[in-house]
């Protein structure tokens, strides 16, 4: 039986990352609505900043509940499918747009180099951070079933002294060096590490344990998502780290959202036709993800139609129409391929 919660999860993240791009231009405009001396896209921004390391979260836990048990071979060979080639597409339309919709010189080294670290627009630098995870899955599953809390507090003591380390740099403290590893270790998968394992340590019991205590106090945790995206915006505002997602304070507000997320997704999955829905967008959030930012791009060059916090809001509308519409039709054509390669 499908597993319900990671499919609100999911639907969650990919909404969160779309408020994220389209708030970014927003959070330092002019508003006659302001709270602390910050408007309201500030505060969207900051709260969004969830969205990436669920998604990580979440492929740690789908790999741990479900992919993991059909062998090497075949998991690998379903990621290359369902995440490389989507990626490479998109990679290679992302290049031709930041060029002019042509290749410029030396364009192949270019591209390969791009490629490798998702540097052709804002957000793909998750696809070449998850293949880094993915890599070191089974290795890490094994660890896990040998020793989970050893793998846990290592992985963790990694990942928040990278991030803090690189939240030092924000306040002027260089302590990583000036050179490659200072410059991409927000790309590199030990930044990540403990999303990825936390993920993987969730089982479905576990996950089931916590939908179910989180349902029965979700007032309060959606009460204290409210204070704590407020105090994360004031945080990232005092400490200048507004652009981040990985910050140890990140770290904890993404429990509580997650936590959070659980209570609602175990109160909305008795609903049949929520669940449905989840369920579909669940399905186009990867197709979502890779494609929100081009449109995010091209509607902005409509300038004054998106001005101010309900052009902001209108813009979140249509990027999310836009990149819903292509990700269905995307899903109609593999599905048609499929069908004509297998009569075939």
């Amino acid at each position: 039986m499908r597993e319900k919660v990671p499919d609100h999860l999911r639907v969650s993240a990919m909404l969160a990352v779309i408020a994220l791009h389209v708030s970014s231009t927003y959070i330092f405009a002019e508003s006659s609505v302001r709270l602390f001396d910050m408007n309201a896209a500030m505060y969207v921004n900051q709260a969004a900043r969830f969205a990436v390391p669920l998604f990580v979260l979440l492929s740690g836990m789908s790999f741990g509940m479900f992919e993991g048990g059909k062998g090497a071979a075949r998991f690998f060979r379903s990621r290359a499918v369902k995440i490389l080639v989507p990626y490479l597409v998109w990679g290679a339309v992302y290049f031709l747009y930041n060029n002019g919709l042509h290749f410029p010189a030396g364009w192949v080294k270019a591209f390969l180099r791009g490629i490798s670290s998702g540097s052709f627009a804002s957000h793909l630098y998750f696809v070449p951070l998850i293949i880094q995870l993915y890599i070191l899955a089974y290795p890490l599953r094994y660890l896990m079933k040998k020793r989970p809390g050893a793998v846990l507090t290592l992985s963790f003591a990694l990942s928040f002294c990278l991030q803090e380390l690189l939240m030092l740099t924000c306040s002027g403290t260089e302590l990583l060096g000036s050179g490659w590893f200072r410059w991409n270790v927000w790309r590199l998968f030990p930044t990540w590490l403990f999303y990825f394992a936390a993920g993987m340590y969730i089982t479905k019991e576990r996950l089931d344990r916590i939908s179910r205590a989180a349902s029965d106090s979700l007032p309060w945790l959606l009460i204290l998502w409210l204070v704590s995206a407020v105090l994360l915006t004031l945080d990232s505002r005092a400490t200048g780290s507004v652009d981040l997602s990985i910050k140890p304070l990140i770290m904890l507000y993404t429990a509580l959202v997650f936590v959070t997320l659980c209570g609602v997704a175990q109160k909305a999955g008795n609903v049949r036709i929520v669940q449905r829905i989840a369920r579909t967008l669940s399905g186009l959030s990867y197709d979502v993800y890779l494609s929100h930012v081009l449109f995010l791009m091209l509607l902005r060059r409509l300038g004054g139609v998106f001005k101010g916090t309900s052009g902001m809001l209108l813009l979140f509308i249509a990027v999310t129409a836009c990149s819903l519409v292509y990700a269905g039709l995307i899903r109609l054509a593999r599905q048609a391929f499929r069908k004509l390669f297998s009569r075939s």
